[in-house]
């Protein structure tokens, strides 16, 4: 919990708190077209990371 008091008045917010790795989780579930074709595309072979990427953004 955090407090904040502003012209006397108090505010409390409850905090969440997420392990890192969930959050890593999150932002790959969120952006998982863009995390594989990247890797398909380092790995050398651009026209199936941008066939994939096709499959994967509908």
């Amino acid at each position: 919990m955090s407090t904040i008091a502003l012209k006397g008045k108090y505010f409390m917010k409850g905090s969440q708190k997420k392990s890192v790795f969930k959050e890593f989780v999150e932002a790959y579930r969120e952006n998982q077209a863009e995390v594989i074709c990247g890797v398909l595309g380092v790995s050398g072979n651009p026209s199936a990371a941008l066939r994939m990427y096709q499959l994967l953004s509908k």
